[in-house]
């Protein structure tokens, strides 16, 4: 089968990672698999991403355009919106390349417009990795306005709500059903919820790890890799986004933190990831902050180092992080929310903690850090991953529901 991925990245977010390795699981599959993207990092045959300096220039007045309509959501609310109104030439490319079905991710950034994607001719199974598809421009959403198609932002005559002319936008113009995909229940329960997308065609599919890469090794090691102590509990915390945003839950973190000061002096905290205020996190532990990591040798490393890793997130598609750590053999502490849910076994192969009770999430890290037997959370935290999370067994889920995208549209 000829499979195309759309991302606006090959290797920028947790999106991007997500799609590339899909990609790459399909390709061990068998199939052949390319990417499309914007904006190429990787040094990858087959990845296609336009050069010269008109497409660069075009692109970037686009995105600038859309950023500036958006902009005073984004200060408003602190969650990115996404006009995705500026037509492109990839439909053109698209229609006219022979592969079999069109696999969209993050496509935002305004690689694709909204009647862009509708002007595809080919079966489409879109992986969502946020909630941008079913909502109006905003990627997260707490109050649900979504599930009514933001009907009561309407308030007047004269008021022009953005992301109900968004989502009208794609009520509009997406008459034919896509497959979608959801990395987790939760986010395929919001689609279900949805006005938009309630009645599509969709299915959970976990995002996939290769799981020869993705194994611990000997924590001491690791610790002396890193110049980390050998004879401290490490909770290590960090994204693959921006650290200090609201849905990252770096602030409940920092609460539930305060609240172990005196019950496990001791510990101390790995950072990683982008900007973040070390002093703001956790003042009264010792931390060692390893910056932006793009090798996946040194994250695969960092996690082996740990003894608990934390993901205090509000809203997660998934959770990256989580299925990474608990691949190197290491418990997660979360919140019983989102996509997380999926992931983490309560008292099983790590914690949830009751959604943003801090109390409980500090608990949850002492139960970990304490626990006698924390081998066994160790093996069930891996078990998890190869039994649910691994590359042959998305690959044969990719590519049945691709089988029935296919079928449905030589039906019609």
């Amino acid at each position: 089968m000829k499979i195309l991925h759309l991302n606006y990245s090959d290797n920028i977010g947790g999106a991007s990672k997500a799609a590339f390795r899909i990609h790459e699981c399909l390709i061990k599959d068998g199939h052949e698999s390319k990417m499309w993207v914007c904006n190429s990092d990787l040094n990858d045959p087959l990845i296609f991403s336009p050069k010269g300096f008109l497409f660069g220039i075009n692109n970037k007045i686009r995105a600038k355009l859309s950023s500036f309509v958006c902009r005073g959501k984004i200060k408003k609310t602190g969650v990115y919106h996404s006009l995705s109104i500026f037509p492109s030439f990839w439909p053109k490319l698209i229609n006219a390349s022979d592969f079999d079905i069109v696999n969209l991710h993050w496509i935002n950034g305004e690689m694709l417009s909204i009647k862009d994607i509708s002007k595809i001719k080919k079966p489409i199974v879109w992986t969502l990795h946020d909630m941008w598809a079913f909502s109006g421009a905003e990627h997260l959403s707490y109050e649900e306005k979504w599930r009514d198609g933001y009907s009561k932002n309407k308030k007047g005559i004269f008021f022009w709500d953005l992301n109900r002319f968004v989502w009208k936008q794609k009520k509009r113009h997406w008459k034919k059903p896509m497959h979608i995909v959801s990395p987790s229940s939760w986010q395929s329960n919001c689609v279900g919820k949805s006005l938009l997308m309630s009645n599509w065609p969709r299915k959970v599919i976990p995002n996939c790890l290769d799981t020869e890469f993705w194994q611990d090794f000997d924590k001491n090691y690791a610790r002396k890799l890193l110049q980390l102590p050998l004879d401290k509990p490490l909770l290590c915390f960090g994204t693959f986004d921006a650290n200090n945003s609201f849905h990252k839950g770096v602030d409940l973190l920092n609460a539930a933190l305060e609240k172990l000061k005196n019950r496990i002096p001791e510990l101390e905290i790995i950072l990683f990831g982008n900007e973040i205020n070390n002093d703001a996190l956790c003042k009264k532990f010792t931390t060692h902050n390893l910056g932006f990591l793009k090798d996946e040798l040194l994250m695969k490393a960092m996690y082996s180092a740990s003894d608990v890793v934390a993901v205090p997130s509000r809203n997660e598609s998934f959770g990256q992080v989580a299925s990474e750590a608990m691949a190197c053999s290491r418990p997660v502490v979360c919140f019983d929310a989102c996509g997380l849910k999926d992931i983490v076994d309560h008292k099983v192969n790590g914690y949830l903690a009751q959604s943003f009770d801090t109390e409980d999430f500090a608990n949850g890290i002492e139960w970990v850090v304490s626990n006698k037997k924390s081998k066994l959370l160790c093996l069930a935290a891996r078990n998890k991953v190869e039994r649910l999370f691994s590359e042959k067994i998305i690959a044969r889920q990719y590519l049945d529901f691709y089988k029935d995208a296919i079928g449905v549209a030589e039906s019609e």
